[in-house]
């Protein structure tokens, strides 16, 4: 199934509202007035500056990227090396990364978020989502349109209630089946991880919502894409996704960052 709004009454569990923000609320600009610069201070340029502080990625997951072409020929293009910055403790290996200043579950302080972070988190409560209090904020950044993540569930401390708002980029969010084995490698980008998964396409600016079923009992995830190369795509090879099928394509830019936010129960 697939589609850009997931109707919650038809899913239980899953929803899609695009356009969540405005263009003027994502932008990253200066504006100019004379000699001065004036920072419009939008999503993009505070998300930039979070990352700039808190980020950090461990060496395991630091992905290591090749390109095939259709004849199976591979090219090595170097590692991914996308960060995310969180108030929740954690580590890997013998590396601990950092804790954002806002904290993590019970201790979760909102006075600490970001400002427009802030915004956006009183904007659900506007909207009518019945939640309680926020328990994680994650902000994740990925450039050079790699935006895979593996398949997986969130931490269960987290909370019931996961919102993902993605900007500056698109992207099709995969939920496939919990405890499926699924394809591997090349046959991902083709076909999917199981040939019961849900495509989820999250337009810029959008915002998906999942709790129940879609929270504890699915996988999420984004493939890694395949480079096209086509008149209607531009003068270059660009990265492109598919919701549903290979007939759907979704053109990625370079860069997005994916707002995550999880709630207690109201």
């Amino acid at each position: 199934m697939t589609g850009e709004c997931i109707d919650h009454k038809e899913n239980p569990g899953l929803r899609v509202e695009p356009n969540f923000i405005d263009e003027r609320e994502e932008q990253d600009t200066m504006l100019k007035l004379g000699t001065c610069q004036v920072d419009k201070h939008e999503l993009a340029k505070e998300l930039r500056e979070v990352i700039r502080k808190y980020g950090f990625c461990f060496e395991a997951e630091m992905v290591h990227m090749q390109l095939m072409d259709a004849k199976g020929s591979t090219q090595d293009i170097g590692q991914n090396r996308s960060q995310r910055a969180t108030g929740r403790p954690e580590s890997r290996d013998d590396q601990v990364g950092i804790v954002a200043p806002w904290g993590y579950g019970a201790d979760l302080d909102t006075a600490q978020l970001p400002k427009m972070v802030r915004k956006i988190v009183q904007r659900l409560t506007e909207k009518g989502y019945r939640l309680g209090p926020l328990r994680d904020c994650t902000i994740n950044h990925r450039t050079g349109s790699f935006f895979m993540i593996h398949p997986h569930v969130d931490p269960l401390t987290d909370g019931p209630h996961v919102f993902v708002l993605g900007i500056l980029s698109g992207a099709v969010l995969t939920f496939t089946p919990d405890g499926v084995a699924g394809r591997r490698g090349v046959e991902v980008e083709q076909k999917s991880w199981t040939d019961d998964d849900l495509d989820v396409l999250i337009r810029r600016r959008s915002i998906a919502a999942f709790t129940g079923d879609a929270r504890y009992h699915w996988r999420h995830g984004i493939r890694a894409g395949m480079e096209l190369k086509a008149p209607e795509l531009g003068a270059h090879p660009v990265v492109c996704d598919f919701w549903g099928s290979m007939k759907y394509i979704l053109p990625r830019k370079e860069e997005r960052f994916s707002l995550v936010l999880a709630f207690a129960d109201a």
